[in-house]
């Protein structure tokens, strides 16, 4: 490129912005600083690569690869007006901690990048710049997926024996009744007899109603044993009871379980994800009971829209409990308060990462002695629109 061709330079800096873009070039955080219509007044090096941008797309002076794209941690595509830059400017208010994920086409690779926007105002509140900043959590994330991956495979090794007995049940009537069906049916005179051809009929559908039952059982666990799927509306009741169904056993010799599910709207998700989290809290619960005396003690499942219109979803027990001192430290991963070899303090942390990626929360009450609630809120799912509005132009 010669110099007639060349970009223009970008104006001066403020002393202060330009002493700042000094301190900040080589720093691995990336930062830019744009002007109040979005303008770029100034970014370090480590902006640009975790942006997938030169200086001259970054201004909006050229146009950056084709294949280049943003998009959400749920891989819906990121559109400009709402990139933290531009929502700060149109509110006058800082963003925090937005999770976006950067294809760079030229590198045929994926950045997953924190993102944040400090907006600084005058003395009549306008925006006169607006510092970005962008962590690169790539790494992170990978790592946040293998320990997903480990937690899942843990529960449904937990999950094996009971499931091998919940089958079993079934299996055992089946077997006994097609036993019976057969003998039976040796004898001509069988058919003749209206009372013993009923009797067969009756086993016959008993044997039917206990294939069907292990089928629903299979069902359940290949909806909740099976890779992260793309999100889309489920019904939380199904899939809350998939996962009690799956762990009925573990929870039979300490409580009994008791449910209270309302109708409720769809929420966007990914059922075998969702299911991990259900699955985790009810072992939660039910470690929390000892074994011996079911009778006396419960877990109850429930489900019901809360005042801020949310799905809201609550597993109680009856359990231990859970010192007040704690309950900040219960989603930190490998944190455990479980005896030694009763867990690697995962659970939990996954539950919480799973829920925050659903734009969900996840929290706590409880207390020495009286039990535990979890309660997991969910946005409904929206209807879908008739289509998205192009991007304002000029935006990046």
């Amino acid at each position: 490129m010669n110099a007639d061709n060349a970009p223009p330079p970008l104006p001066p800096l403020p002393t202060a912005d330009a002493q700042l873009l000094t301190v900040i070039a080589d720093l691995q955080v990336g930062v830019v600083i744009s002007g109040p219509h979005g303008e770029l007044r100034g970014c370090n090096r480590a902006a640009l690569d975790l942006l997938g941008l030169n200086e001259s797309e970054l201004r909006g002076d050229s146009a950056p690869d084709p294949t280049r794209s943003v998009v959400h941690e749920d891989g819906s595509v990121l559109s400009a007006e709402t990139l933290p830059l531009w929502v700060a400017l149109e509110t006058g208010r800082p963003v925090h901690n937005i999770v976006m994920g950067i294809y760079h086409g030229a590198g045929h690779r994926r950045v997953w990048v924190l993102a944040s926007a400090a907006p600084q105002l005058d003395d009549r509140g306008e925006v006169t710049q607006v510092i970005s900043t962008y962590n690169d959590i790539t790494e992170r994330r990978g790592f946040e997926a293998r320990l997903a991956v480990t937690d899942r495979l843990a529960a449904m090794g937990t999950l094996a024996a009971g499931v091998a007995h919940e089958i079993n049940n079934p299996l055992a009537y089946i077997v006994a009744n097609l036993a019976y069906a057969d003998e039976e049916l040796a004898d001509a005179d069988a058919l003749s007899n209206p009372g013993r051809l009923a009797e067969i009929r009756h086993a016959i559908a008993e044997a039917r109603a206990g294939a069907d039952r292990v089928r629903d059982i299979v069902t359940d666990m290949r909806t909740l044993a099976r890779g992260d799927a793309p999100r889309r509306p489920i019904s939380v009741t199904r899939v809350l009871e998939s996962a009690a169904t799956a762990i009925a056993s573990e929870i039979r010799t300490r409580a009994r379980l008791t449910k209270q599910l309302q109708d409720v709207p769809l929420v966007d998700a990914d059922e075998a994800r969702l299911g991990q989290v259900f699955i985790n809290l009810l072992l939660n619960a039910a470690d929390a009971i000892a074994e011996g005396d079911p009778s006396r003690n419960e877990i109850s499942i429930s489900t019901y829209m809360d005042s801020a219109g949310r799905v809201a979803i609550e597993v109680r027990d009856t359990g231990a409990g859970i010192p007040p001192e704690l309950h900040q430290r219960i989603f930190d991963p490998f944190f455990t308060n479980k005896a030694v070899g009763r867990g690697m303090g995962l659970g939990l942390a996954i539950c919480h990462h799973i829920i925050t990626d659903f734009q969900g929360t996840i929290s706590v009450e409880s207390a020495p002695d009286r039990g535990s609630m979890f309660r997991v809120t969910l946005p409904a799912a929206l209807a879908p629109s008739a289509g998205a509005s192009p991007p304002p132009s000029g935006k990046r």
